[in-house]
């Protein structure tokens, strides 16, 4: 009977320590300011590509965010990126890279104003884009496909965020992503980016019950080993 007793305490005590994530977390801006890819040349010297270098009509920098629940449109410039209210987004950045002629050896993406975050420390990474420049920057309504683009497929970077990051943000791009940024001289270069939270921890009832169990189990092998 004693068994018993204490295999339901720990089944109890395990059925509430299920994990529970943040039921919200989110970051960026929702003003009006651009954002820059500041690249190293092999030769030493440095360039500043910007999301203000707009050749499409509508949105005035080339940046914002996709998800595929809630719909967008593309006169909006914010790059939120996280759960908003049940919703996903993924953001971007795309730039262009005309005049790029020298080799990069070094790539840093410049997120100028990160405004406020929520429910933080989480994970922000940023992934090559397949989806085309045009079709990216025309972000009206919702799209899953180019919502999942965003968040996956060749890794750019992965940090850690904080709750109210400095600006300015800057995160270092991987080779990966330098040698995509090389292939794309002259031409369209863009980033995706998705936020995942990190603070994935039991709650203080849970930790109550697992702490009942194990001193069953304690008291448990005393009475055996007398």
């Amino acid at each position: 009977m004693k068994s018993k007793i204490l295999v339901g305490l720990l089944s109890c005590a395990a059925l509430f320590h299920a994990p529970t994530a943040s039921a919200s977390y989110l970051f960026g801006f929702s003003g009006n300011t651009d954002n820059d890819l500041i690249v190293t040349f092999a030769s030493g010297g440095t360039a500043t590509f910007s999301t203000s270098e707009n050749p499409f009509a509508g949105s005035t920098y080339n940046q914002g965010w996709w998800s595929g629940t809630q719909g967008n449109s593309d006169s909006n410039t914010n790059i939120f990126v996280g759960d908003n209210s049940g919703n996903l987004l993924n953001n971007f950045f795309t730039f262009t890279l005309r005049g790029l002629q020298d080799t990069v050896v070094g790539a840093t993406l410049r997120i100028k104003d990160v405004g406020s975050a929520s429910d933080l420390p989480s994970i922000y990474s940023l992934f090559d884009v397949s989806t085309d420049a045009a079709t990216l920057n025309a972000n009206d309504g919702a799209n899953a496909g180019i919502f999942n683009d965003l968040g996956s497929g060749d890794l750019y970077a992965s940090i850690n965020v904080l709750a109210d990051p400095v600006n300015p943000f800057d995160i270092a791009l991987s080779a990966t992503a330098i040698a995509d940024i090389n292939a794309a001289a002259g031409g369209m270069f863009s980033i995706g980016g998705t936020l995942s939270p990190s603070n994935v921890v039991p709650e203080p009832a849970s930790l109550a019950l697992m702490g009942v169990g194990l001193l069953g189990l304690g008291a448990a092998r005393r009475r055996k080993a007398a």
